[in-house]
């Protein structure tokens, strides 16, 4: 196995995942020698989208790569699957993920073999989150199912009957998802029957965060939405400037957000007071994940930006090819992220410097 820092898969229709153990990473040392490739095998679970209900984006448990080896990552397989926008879960050694044919696929990640496929009949672009053997998931048809882990078989379909691409929460018992129709629900996980609706304004595509009762979403009105978790009432309102389809990340009595009108907007969690707005050169799709003092995001302007999650201030912006729209996962000093250019990018969290990129073909 050559040691090698890019890798070409020439398909934009293959899932090309490098954390969870599906890659595999060479033993670079200061040799510039070939070395043996160390097999990396699944460590923790990522079961949904930005990995936990508070949206973090941070897996805190991941030790195997690093700023030192992350160059030395090789495709290990690849899963031919139709279009597919949705984020994938990771629990117990299966991933779980959506496309845009209508499918929930379970695939084993040490083997790259499907375990099982469950059609829908709409297109899915929203993440799968995996809670207690249950995979639930919505469509582009206002369904949301509650399938086995084990077996893709179905448990229950609710219809709400618009549009979503925003990823359940699941907390105490009831599932939290967002439409395009401008309403934030909640579910019982259990039975599917919907518990409360809360309107906010506008299409809302990103997955709430839900942290110590409360529920926070971002609308295509201009606005971040904090709701009571229990009863749907909207706690308070912050305007952000432009529409906000990124997912917002709650660390440590702070909700941080992206806006089309390319800031990041830090809030106080409990009175949506305004701490800080930082503004890039484009818009903010594109979730933030927060670890260490540190914010990192996304921008139309092609970069991954570092910002102190205190001040506001830009530590650094690393370059990429193409419109960072993709959300960015942190772990062990490691930041990486997907770019419009085709390629997959790993970035030491520290200083911003590339220590990789994968290239995926689309």
């Amino acid at each position: 196995m050559k040691n090698k820092k890019s890798v070409s898969l020439g398909n934009s229709f293959l899932i090309f995942l490098l954390m969870f153990g599906l890659v595999s990473v060479t033993s670079c040392g200061s040799s510039s020698a070939p070395t043996a490739a160390v097999d990396l095998s699944v460590q923790t679970n990522w079961p949904q989208f930005r990995y936990d209900n508070a949206r973090s984006g941070v897996n805190p448990e991941e030790t195997m790569l690093s700023p030192s080896n992350v160059s030395c990552l090789e495709l290990k397989w690849a899963q031919k699957v139709f279009f597919v926008a949705s984020s994938p879960a990771v629990v117990n050694g299966i991933l779980y993920i959506g496309s845009g044919d209508g499918s929930v696929r379970a695939i084993d990640t040490s083997t790259g073999e499907l375990v099982w496929i469950t059609d829908t009949g709409c297109f899915i672009f929203g993440s799968p989150t995996v809670e207690n053997g249950i995979v639930y998931i919505g469509t582009t048809c206002g369904e949301v199912y509650a399938l086995m882990a084990s077996t893709g078989a179905v448990i229950w379909i609710t219809t709400i009957g618009s549009y979503m691409e925003s990823g359940p929460a699941v907390v105490n018992g009831l599932l939290y998802v967002a439409s395009a129709a401008g309403r934030l629900y909640a579910l019982h996980a259990e039975t599917g029957a919907i518990a409360w609706i809360a309107p906010i304004g506008g299409p809302a595509v990103g997955s709430p965060a839900v942290v110590n009762g409360v529920a926070y979403i971002g609308s295509a009105d201009a606005h971040l939405y904090a709701i009571d978790a229990s009863t749907g009432d909207i706690l308070w309102t912050a305007p952000t400037g432009g529409w906000v389809f990124s997912s917002a990340a709650v660390v440590d009595g702070v909700v941080y957000v992206g806006s089309l009108d390319g800031g990041l907007y830090a809030f106080d969690t409990i009175s949506g007071v305004p701490l800080w707005n930082t503004e890039t050169l484009g818009g903010i799709a594109s979730s933030p994940a927060v670890a260490n003092g540190i914010a990192y995001v996304g921008s139309f302007d092609r970069h991954l930006y570092a910002i102190d999650a205190v001040t506001g201030h830009i530590l650094w912006a690393a370059p990429t090819l193409g419109f960072v729209l993709s959300s960015p996962a942190f772990a062990n000093g490691v930041v990486y992220v997907g770019s419009f250019d085709g390629h997959l990018y790993a970035f030491d969290a520290a200083t911003g410097a590339t220590q990789w990129t994968g290239a995926i073909g689309g």
